[in-house]
């Protein structure tokens, strides 16, 4: 039975890479928690659940817990830099007869019964500062060589005492830490990696070396100590409400002596540097730091110091002296966090992506996702004769599939093929009902295949009491094909990583969009597949930032949503968290990539098929070239005499516009036939808005 399940873990972790790289990153045997992320919860709140969440998917050694111990003793030396470093030199577990687990479990007894502690003493020893660096002294003793223990409690029970000091009244020498398995085990995982990532990014990026004043403190070794001060106080549960002052405080421990002056009436006030300001002085760039700064008039200023002025009016003004060197601290300080908050946000990522590919995956086995049997022959042919199997290694069409509407899906789809980037790894295209999925399109990463219902908006959504949900799709279900097509471009356009959403360029449109959809949150549904966490899933947010991207280049389609679904102010909500600086963003992000930004251009087109009566006129080839000319004829006409969007505006030279109005009547009537009534033409015009035409 063992190697049964380890065979299927082993399966897993081919079939889903994402779980392999959690458990080279932490340790974890397996993936089935995941981590739960409110609006309200900050760094600190975010650190201690994906800690929680790395605990819960491990099974755990005494090994594991005494490295941990290690760790944290190691981590904690940082929180202050006037001492030296006292290295671990063993950790050992007590038995439950030791005297001294017994004192330890008798003085906590009265704090909360459900803890049940494992006792773990250790010894260290002084050594000397690592390259002139002086972390902080172990916290427990101020000689060479140390003794201490750790109450570990096993039941999570510990709450708010975790990685906090105590001793006895009677021998205030006699000194041990409590925690809770859960945070020791999830947050030594966590440092370890962040501290491994961030000592990787550095070398490689060196995104620190912002200025000429950095010197010598610009090194590995420094920010690494800074890192681990940082990451002691986000693991310490004392400093929950506090812990972004302490966090600076760690880094920069001489805040006391930056302060700012206020001005009022004539008379100064000496106030103490809060927050906020430190928050935005630790945010500027060198440049930037130079911009809002100037030099400070004082004659003994031998060190530079410079005059930051937060603002004046005719009866207050606000100003802070400024060193570069506290500047620096501070740069640091923020790029530290800002640089975890970062990290945190791919680990969610991975966990989401992860999750939301097994989902589509076991979806995916369920007999509407197979190939039928039974497909009747004039289908088949189709099948087998269509000009999308140059773009696709196989078409399949459900018997249910309106011929008629493929058609006009056929027309549309090969001249945007065209157009769209095309990866080596061709995909399945299915089209067919996606049964009770309540949705318009899937796309399946493991099999490549890229699924799209042709269904009416009623019948797909007839589960969903939503009137927004009917306008989601056209007249039919395939205007969701660009939003699954955006899919697969992000597993397949680099094979070199697993998908694009994930990619470090993509992941702060991720976080900014995260944060805008928990803003809204009372707009989504609390749970069920189109819940919060859906739309937060990197690939999703990928899928619907190409659909704006492509949308606002130009593209006005049947195989994409209405101009007014992706509108900010009045569109579906989960378009509208695509805020301006967000879309601001993805624009910036898509025209990074050669393969995105081509399609500035030449996707501003109306590759709109003509329809009579909610059903496609059946055209030869060469007619249906023709009868596409003819349309933008009309459209132009229109367009001559009404309001144009900026991108019309901007690609319709007015040549375009001069055309003979009878003319192009009589020739979109001779391309329609002889017919016993009038036939009504829908025509898509910019903004969501319809026109209908009667020739």
């Amino acid at each position: 039975m063992t190697d049964k399940i380890k065979d299927s873990q082993n399966t897993d972790e081919v079939k889903y890479p994402l779980i392999s790289m959690l458990k080279d990153k932490y340790g974890i045997s397996s993936v089935s928690k995941s981590i739960k992320i409110s609006a309200k919860d900050d760094l600190y709140d975010i650190y201690r659940k994906t800690a929680d969440f790395i605990w819960k998917n491990g099974t755990w050694s005494v090994d594991d817990y005494k490295q941990a111990i290690k760790d944290q003793l190691s981590y904690a030396t940082a929180l202050n830099d006037d001492a030296d470093y006292y290295n671990v030199q063993y950790v050992k577990e007590l038995s439950d007869d030791d005297p001294n687990v017994k004192t330890i479990r008798s003085a906590m007894r009265s704090s909360n019964k459900k803890q049940d502690f494992k006792i773990f003493s250790f010894m260290a020893k002084k050594e000397n500062p690592v390259n002139g660096i002086k972390p902080s002294p172990n916290p427990f003793v101020d000689n060479s060589i140390c003794k201490g223990f750790f109450a570990i409690d096993m039941n999570n029970a510990s709450g708010t005492m975790h990685n906090t000091s105590y001793c006895l009244r009677s021998d205030r020498n006699f000194k041990w830490i409590v925690g809770n398995a859960n945070r020791m085990l999830g947050y030594n995982k966590l440092a370890v990696d962040i501290t491994k990532s961030f000592t990787e990014d550095f070398l490689t990026t060196d995104s620190f070396a912002e200025s000429p004043t950095m010197g010598s403190q610009n090194s590995v070794v420094s920010l690494s100590m800074y890192l681990h001060a940082v990451l002691q106080v986000l693991s310490t549960a004392r400093y929950k409400k506090h812990w972004k002052w302490m966090a600076y405080r760690c880094i920069y421990h001489k805040l006391d002596e930056m302060e700012t002056t206020v001005e009022r009436n004539g008379s100064s006030i000496e106030v103490s540097t809060n927050l906020s300001i430190l928050e935005t002085i630790g945010g500027w760039s060198y440049q930037d730091f130079m911009r809002y700064t100037e030099p400070s008039e004082s004659d003994d200023d031998n060190d530079q110091s410079r005059i930051y002025r937060m603002f004046d009016d005719v009866s207050m003004s606000m100003s802070t002296r400024i060193l570069p060197f506290q500047w620096l601290l501070l740069r640091f300080a923020y790029q530290l966090l800002k640089y975890i908050e970062d990290y945190l946000q791919q680990t969610y990522s991975i966990v989401k992506l992860q999750k939301y590919e097994r989902e589509v995956d076991h979806q995916s086995r369920t007999p509407v996702f197979l190939e039928k049997k039974n497909i009747n022959e004039t289908t088949r042919q189709i099948m087998k004769s269509t000009k999308l199997n140059s773009f696709f290694s196989s078409v399949e069409l459900d018997n249910d599939v309106d011929l008629n509407l493929f058609n006009s899906f056929e027309s549309e789809a090969m001249r945007l093929m065209e157009l769209l980037p095309k990866p080596d790894h061709k995909a399945v295209l299915r089209l067919r009902k996606l049964g009770n999925f309540r949705a318009s399109g899937l796309f399946v990463p493991f099999t490549n295949t890229l699924i799209v219902d042709f269904r009416t908006p009623d019948q797909i959504y007839s589960a969903v009491k939503n009137d927004l949900s009917f306008h989601r799709v056209g007249k039919a279900g395939y205007s969701s094909f660009v939003h699954e097509y955006g899919h697969y471009l992000d597993y397949n356009l680099d094979q070199n990583i697993h998908a694009l959403s994930m990619s470090k360029q993509f992941s702060s449109i991720v976080r900014s969009y995260r944060n805008e959809v928990m803003n809204h949150a009372d707009d989504f549904p609390k749970s069920g597949k189109y819940s919060i966490d859906y739309f937060c899933t990197p690939t999703e947010v990928f899928a619907r930032s190409f659909e704006i991207f492509v949308k606002y280049i130009g593209l006005r389609s049947n195989l994409i949503g209405v101009k007014d679904e992706y509108d900010f102010s009045s569109g579906s909500v989960e378009y509208r968290c695509f805020t301006p600086e967000i879309r601001e963003m993805l624009f910036s992000y898509f025209n990074s990539i050669d393969s995105f930004s081509r399609l500035n251009g030449k996707l501003n087109v109306d590759l709109t098929v003509l329809m009579k009566k909610d059903n496609l006129l059946n055209e030869s080839d060469n007619d249906n070239n023709n009868a596409e000319s003819d349309l933008q004829n009309v459209e132009n006409l229109m367009l001559a005499g009404s309001h144009k969007s900026d991108l019309q505006e901007k690609d319709k030279s007015e040549s375009e516009l001069n055309l003979d109005s009878e003319n192009t009547d009589q020739s979109m009537k001779s391309k329609l036939g002889d017919v016993n009534e009038p036939v009504l033409v829908e025509h898509k015009v910019n903004s969501g808005l319809t026109e209908y035409l009667l020739f």
